[in-house]
């Protein structure tokens, strides 16, 4: 075998290795992608839940929620509390 063979052989077996790296970088994307939105439904979940424990173990926000359903007009305690829960997102 003489230099140029040897060459030769070496640069395909680096533009080969090249090749499995980007093959492996995008199967590893892929995987991270997957992950990124398996936490962001997790974070979604965690964040509804704790909106639902804050209206369960809250004294006010049942009683606010059930007097505007029922067209009832707020005190101004009430009021600031219902604007609050409304900037909040609930």
């Amino acid at each position: 075998m003489n230099a140029d063979n040897v060459n030769k052989w070496l640069t395909l077996g680096a533009n080969i290795g090249v090749v499995i790296g980007l093959v492996l970088l995008v199967v590893e994307i892929g995987q991270n992608t997957e992950m990124m939105l398996a936490q962001i439904n997790q974070s979604r979940t965690d964040t509804a839940i704790s909106e639902q424990q804050a209206v369960f173990n809250s004294g006010y926000i049942p009683a606010l929620l059930a007097k505007r359903d029922r067209g009832e007009p707020f005190s101004e305690e009430e009021w600031f509390r219902y604007t609050t829960l409304f900037r909040s997102g609930n």
